[in-house]
């Protein structure tokens, strides 16, 4: 094709679509050398009206051209049916060239878009980009079938070809354009605006109901707990919710809207559950102790409690400790030992009594909107993770066998979780879907997350994440290819406040959203 296609050699293409260019960050082809236009008018070779000189004026001297002869074997051709773009943020791969090729026939300019890459679907996301209907990949090009090309074209104003080479100076964008920005919902679980990888809203978004068990991750600030709001707001539409609230957010900014209850203090919770096994109790409370001694018990001291569990109808702190301190009588060496262990090892959980008070009120299962249980009163803080542990086991158990149907938000979740296979999160995303309850956990730490959590998820929602290290692990969910994981690894460092990419299991891509506050009226 040498001598038919006119192409221009930037000297410093770098500057000009990187800092210059609205849009994503765009590499045309592997090197400098960008094909911006081509004109045809049947055997006129040339630019019409849009010569170098014009070009250079247009760019205001920010880059120099020159002509190159190359050899064009194959490209992929983009077909539209009317070209209704903006055409001032064309959106353009950074992995992908885009060849403009424009004829004036009769007076009248057509546009047509080349693309040069290798990878369809990233040929396909740039066409679904700018709106094309469909890609054609044509090898062996020649003129006759450019000529063809350009007679299906729809018409363009002449001044919208200045537009598209015009740089307009914005911040760098390298979102990956593979986000979903049509097959949404337009019903269900309102969250707020879909954006478009320019970060413009596009239209209302919605996350399908049921819901199914959802991870929130994002580092501090970075709008997590609001989006825990927004779900919740949503849900208890249909189920009602109880939300674990670590440190009292959400008490504060729910009042009004929700019921509050502060454990401890307006509700208390059994020490043991009373569908409970004495076996089951002993290996929960067992965790508890490991938990707060970061050490586990001997198979004399299980025994031990086993036999004081046995013996005591509703044990309480209190109860088991003064039942322990008869074992320090025996005339065996090793039970006075383990009694004496176990005492010390079960006093660390004292602070904890008016968590287990039988003389409060009992919590209940939430039956309808919004009840927020505040941790917050409860200390020391290295225990509240017991108490969290306790209180969402005494939910577990009694909506599965009252057969309540039941959404449980836990914030903060970093604060529960560990691999332990006793842990009651990782047991609740295992087991209780089954029954109708579904989790929503929002947490700072994903990397750190239970493999169990990750894979019974249906929806994983990533706000803000600074650390590589997690990024490149929650990138592992949204990219399909290593380049599109590297652009979803720069997209997570650095998305705003409020902004958060959304994955679903019956999304093929992932969405980009931004959270509407629950208190903003729709």
């Amino acid at each position: 094709m040498e001598g038919f296609v006119e192409w221009f050699r930037i000297d410093a293409v770098h500057r000009l679509v990187v800092e210059g260019c609205r849009g994503w960050r765009l590499r045309l082809g592997e090197g400098d050398v960008v094909a911006h236009l081509v004109s045809l008018d049947g055997d006129v070779y040339g630019v019409h009206g849009i010569g170098i000189d014009v070009l250079e004026m247009v760019f205001d001297n920010l880059v120099r051209f020159e002509r190159v002869s190359m050899e064009l074997r194959s490209c992929w051709l983009l077909r539209f049916s009317s070209m209704a773009m903006d055409f001032d943020s064309i959106a353009i791969h950074r992995r992908c060239g885009l060849l403009y090729l424009v004829s004036r026939i009769g007076g009248r300019y057509r546009l047509g878009v080349a693309a040069l890459c290798k990878d369809r679907g990233t040929v396909q996301s740039v066409a679904k980009a700018m709106g094309a209907s469909d890609a054609e990949l044509v090898e062996d090009l020649d003129v006759e079938k450019i000529v063809g090309y350009l007679r299906s074209c729809p018409e363009i104003d002449p001044s919208n070809i200045v537009k598209i080479l015009r740089p307009v100076r914005s911040r760098i964008v390298s979102t990956p354009l593979t986000i979903d920005l049509v097959d949404v919902p337009s019903h269900g679980l309102y969250l707020g605006y879909l954006l478009d990888p320019l970060f413009r809203r596009k239209k209302r978004a919605w996350l399908p109901y049921p819901l199914g068990h959802t991870i929130i991750v994002g580092a501090t600030g970075s709008g997590k707990s609001t989006t825990l709001r927004r779900l919740c707001i949503e849900l208890s539409r249909y189920l009602p919710v109880a939300i674990i609230d670590w440190v009292g957010e959400h008490s504060e900014a729910l009042q009004g809207s929700a019921k509050v209850l502060r454990l401890g203090v307006d509700i208390s919770i059994p020490l043991r559950e009373g569908s409970e096994s004495v076996e089951q109790f002993i290996d929960r409370l067992s965790y508890y102790i490991e938990t707060a001694w970061s050490c586990s018990l001997t198979p004399l001291q299980r025994r031990i409690l086993l036999s004081i569990v046995t013996k005591i109808g509703n044990p309480t702190i209190d109860r088991l400790l003064t039942a322990l301190s008869t074992w320090l009588s025996s005339d065996r060496k090793d039970y006075v030992q383990s009694a004496d262990a176990l005492i010390s090892r079960l006093s660390i959980l004292a602070p904890l009594r008016n968590v287990f008070d039988p003389t409060k009120p009992r919590l209940e299962v939430p039956t309808t909107g919004i009840t927020v249980i505040d941790l917050s009163s409860v200390e020391p803080t290295y225990l509240r993770k017991i108490a969290a542990h306790a209180l969402l086991y005494a939910l577990l158990r009694r909506a599965r066998v009252e057969r309540k149907r039941l959404v449980i938000a836990v914030d903060e979740a970093h604060n529960l979780l560990d691999t332990d296979s006793r842990n009651i999160v990782v047991e609740a995303f295992l087991e209780y879907r089954k029954f109708g309850i579904e989790m929503v956990i929002a947490t700072s730490s994903f990397v750190d997350m239970p493999r169990q959590i990750v894979e019974n998820a249906s929806i994983v929602i990533a706000h803000r994440i600074p650390s590589l290290r997690q990024a490149e692990t929650i990138a592992d969910l949204f990219g399909s290819s290593r380049r599109e994981k590297e652009m979803w690894i720069e997209t997570l460092r650095t998305l705003g406040t409020g902004v958060a990419a959304i994955v679903t299991r019956d999304s093929p891509h992932p969405l980009l959203v931004e959270i509407e506050p629950y208190t903003t009226t729709r």
